[in-house]
């Protein structure tokens, strides 16, 4: 999924071949479960995403690649359904941001996204001394990240995810 991302965003300012492409979602495609998720054991850092409220994690990242390159496939489809089904049940402000963030990408309009974005705002921490704002973290990031440097990167998640759903 980091992969189709990273070349989704190539294919903005250089040439990057449709084929390849299409050869990441065909391999994604073969990994999705029947509910809409996708396991956990098909990652390569399996050890942080498995900890990662089961599969969850790794169908919300999943997702949001596809959706930010505009992808309204079957399987785009029943991963966000997949989701919108699971996100009520998450409690880590990370994972609450980066399904944010593909809702927010998927359809920012949809009520599950501004409902997803609403719970987000609410795990906010508001530091009126300093006059800021950040989101906590329950554990280690999807690149490793823990202590003060997973706060960053799950405010930054947050901050994206509220920014693309239009707050």
């Amino acid at each position: 999924a980091w992969g189709l991302q990273i070349l989704q965003d190539a294919a903005k300012v250089s040439d990057v071949d449709p084929k390849v492409l299409d050869r990441a979602k065909t391999y994604l495609a073969g990994r999705q479960e029947a509910d809409g998720s996708f396991p956990v054991e098909f990652a390569v850092h399996r050890e942080i995403w498995g900890r990662m409220e089961g599969s969850f994690g790794i169908t919300a990242y999943v997702a949001w690649s596809l959706a930010e390159g505009g992808d309204k496939s079957p399987m785009a489809k029943r991963a966000f359904q997949y989701l919108e089904k699971n996100v009520a049940q998450v409690k880590d402000p990370y994972l609450v941001a980066l399904a944010g963030a593909a809702f927010a990408s998927w359809d920012r309009e949809a009520k599950v996204t501004q409902a997803t974005l609403d719970r987000l705002d609410e795990m906010k921490t508001v530091d009126a001394k300093n006059r800021t704002v950040s989101w906590g973290n329950g554990g280690p990031t999807g690149v490793y990240t823990t202590g003060r440097e997973a706060q960053v990167e799950t405010t930054a998640l947050a901050a994206y995810a509220l920014h693309k759903g239009g707050r």
